[in-house]
């Protein structure tokens, strides 16, 4: 039963991430929340973040 509950939440998790990078894609919100190292601004504007025309994380969202 615990490993249920763990991968619901990891899979909950992964929703909310895609779905502030999609959101972010979409315009709303300012610049990304990174770590020390920075560099999401740079992965998300580039030619890998979107996929046949909808961005990566809209996939992330609805899959």
């Amino acid at each position: 039963m615990r490993y249920r509950q763990a991968i619901a939440l990891l899979a909950l998790v992964g929703l909310f991430v895609a779905l502030y990078l999609w959101l972010h894609a979409l315009g709303f919100g300012g610049a990304i929340k990174c770590g020390a190292s920075g560099g999401c601004e740079t992965v998300q504007t580039s030619q890998w973040a979107v996929f046949l025309g909808m961005p990566v994380a809209f996939y992330g969202v609805v899959g």
